[in-house]
């Protein structure tokens, strides 16, 4: 018997984020929503947002900063 195990949240958002950069909707060289807009646009806690976005800065979707 086969279990499909649902992603969790942070790497669902993630992936949705990921599929936004890939089509176009957050440009290269442009800023993504902040965390407090994606907090509301998805309805997901801040701490999961946040897991998201360190997960796309590590693998080199995402780069942050200071200033």
């Amino acid at each position: 018997m086969a279990y499909e195990v649902e992603p969790p949240k942070y790497v669902r958002l993630a992936q949705t984020l990921q599929r936004r950069i890939e089509d176009g909707t957050y440009a290269p060289g442009t800023r993504v929503p902040s965390e407090n807009q994606l907090v509301q646009a998805f309805g997901m806690s801040r701490p999961t947002v946040v897991r998201a976005l360190e997960l796309l800065k590590r693998d080199g979707w995402l780069e942050s900063r200071q200033g």
